[in-house]
């Protein structure tokens, strides 16, 4: 054991003296931060006019979504909300810049908001000569769910509807804005954080081979066990600790910005056809331990191919290919198993839509949901792929020269 953590700090320094990982790794942390903060960059214009900085209008908006923290969305809450917008001239355009908006409308934007998604008012008159019905918003809710599950079988339907039939409704407003905007962010995070991983261990048993150094430590009594449980768990661990580091500057970037309020936000604000019981907190959980878990597969795949193919570029270049595969390529829902295993893939769970998939899985009578299955299959697949890569690395060097 002595051996194996003497050969694992060695490794792992290996990794952090590289140049061109702490190039990658500032860059990628600009690149996170910057897509957290950019919805404030900038200004809104109308007709030409500056009517506000988008900093300004989030500070306005949050100010106006937290005084209706706590509210149910019913009929009381609809009526002032469709009272205040029937303030709003009809003959003006650009209904955003009128007094009327600004002073009675616009406190109600997040309830708008939320009716808007659901029954997709195509104007204001629209919405000002519906007569607001709790009922009939939470019915067409109900359908539009009923809708968006037709891709499922019969029992994964009703899996979901009773799911959705034990929401407690009506929905309770809370301000989380800064929990739906991190979300967002989360499968560029991972993006940024594969291709980090794939550039900086594609090298880390090639480059022994390409140095003439493997035979070398072969031939030593640690050669083939413990030099290479050493580079399996110093790349590993490396994956771990930038995706925990920059998972982490990145949540208390955004919730420092938009306010560290709304942990208990149900999911159904951000994606309001969910039929999940989660909160905004929940959801962020998460993402972060899909992405730690999804950081790990990838080093050990990356490894893997390092080991196999003997040369960082090939490595690297069948990482960046299966990235760029995942971001362009889109599979048709009727081929079920291959959507399923394709939205498994680390790239793709990493997001929002990854951990809100309605796939069902089943499980001893009941379902397991995608995020729920993809947790345990990176655990096995990073031991496999780590057990391959340990036969390719001692079998090439042994009769590769």
């Amino acid at each position: 054991m002595r051996n194996l953590m003497t050969l694992y700090r060695y490794e792992f320094r290996k990794i952090l003296n590289r140049k061109l990982q702490w190039i990658t790794l500032a860059v990628i942390l600009a690149v996170s931060l910057l897509t957290v903060a950019s919805p404030l960059f900038g200004q809104s214009y109308v007709d030409g006019t500056v009517l506000e900085s988008h900093y300004e209008a989030m500070r306005k908006d949050s100010a106006y979504a937290r005084a209706l923290n706590g509210r149910p969305i019913n009929q009381t809450l609809l009526l002032e909300m469709q009272e205040a917008y029937r303030k709003i001239p009809l003959n003006r355009d650009r209904y955003s810049m009128t007094k009327e908006y600004q002073t009675w409308a616009r406190p109600y934007s997040a309830v708008f908001q939320f009716a808007d998604s659901i029954l997709g008012f195509s104007d204001l008159s629209e919405m000002q000569e519906w007569e607001a019905d709790e009922d009939a918003l939470y019915a067409a809710r109900l359908e539009n769910v009923k809708n968006s599950l037709r891709h499922l079988s019969e029992k994964e339907q009703s899996y979901w509807l009773e799911q959705d039939a034990r929401l407690p409704k009506p929905f309770v407003f809370r301000y989380a804005e800064g929990y739906w905007t991190l979300g967002s962010c989360f499968y560029t995070l991972g993006l940024e954080i594969f291709l980090l991983i794939a550039i900086c261990l594609s090298g880390i048993f090639s480059d022994e081979h390409t140095r003439r150094t493997d035979q070398l430590l072969l031939s030593s009594s640690l050669g083939k066990k413990e030099l290479y449980r050493a580079k399996i768990l110093a790349g590993v661990s490396y994956a771990l600790l930038c995706a925990a580091l920059l998972d982490l500057l990145m949540i208390l970037t955004g919730l420092s910005l938009y306010g560290f309020d709304g942990f208990s936000a149900p999911i159904q604000f951000a994606s309001w056809r969910s039929s999940m019981s989660l909160c905004a907190g929940q959801l962020l959980l998460i993402l972060s331990a899909l992405l730690l878990a999804a950081s790990a597969v990838t080093a050990a795949f990356v490894m893997l191919l390092s080991a196999a193919l003997n040369s960082s570029i090939g490595a690297l270049s069948v990482n960046a290919g299966l990235i760029l595969m995942t971001m362009f390529l889109n599979i048709p829902e009727e081929y079920r198993l291959a959507c399923q295993l394709f939205d498994l893939l680390p790239s793709n769970m990493v997001s929002v839509w990854g951990v809100l998939s309605t796939y069902l899985t089943p499980f001893f009578g009941s379902y397991l949901t995608l995020w729920q299955l993809a947790l345990p299959v990176y655990a096995v697949f990073a031991v496999l792929f780590s057990l391959a890569g340990r036969r390719a690395w001692s079998r090439y060097q042994v009769s590769g020269r």
